[in-house]
């Protein structure tokens, strides 16, 4: 019985595959391991360690909501809030079904006594929750709204 060679193409293909895959396993790691740092920073009140490990992570992984989000926290505990105003408009516009975005956003601009603002920007959301009938949603920004009307 005769044994074939090995394809090459085919070694190539199958190391590719295995690099690919430690790459983003450690990636993952990686994130993960970040994300856990910068979380219990922001517990431990060091919001100057958090900020900075909070923008590592969105410099390796700039599509995670949640990140953004407690980037934006962060600043608002450090009074940066038109740095946070920023942030939770930028995850609104990448992710308009993401309802915390609109309530830290309407939150940061009742801080900063603008409160038409903050209506204005729930109302679109609202408008935008009953388009896509998102009805739990829709109840805790109308019962926000009639909260601070």
């Amino acid at each position: 019985m005769e044994s074939s060679p090995l394809d090459p193409l085919a070694i190539i293909v199958v190391v590719s595959v295995l690099s690919s895959l430690i790459y983003f396993s450690f990636r993952t790691w990686k994130n993960k391991e970040l994300f856990k740092t910068a979380f219990a920073f922001y517990q431990q009140k060091d919001y100057v360690n958090a900020e900075e490990t909070f923008r590592q992570l969105i410099s390796i992984n700039s599509t995670n909501d949640l990140v953004h989000l407690l980037l934006g926290d962060t600043l608002m505990r450090q009074k940066k809030v038109d740095d946070a105003i920023c942030k939770y408009k930028e995850v609104i516009e990448r992710a308009p079904k993401n309802i915390d975005g609109y309530l830290r956003l309407a939150n940061a601009l009742l801080l900063e006594e603008k409160q038409q603002e903050a209506i204005d920007f729930l109302e679109k959301a609202q408008d935008y929750f009953e388009s896509k009938h998102y009805a739990n949603e829709l109840d805790k920004l109308q019962y926000i709204l009639q909260k601070i009307k």
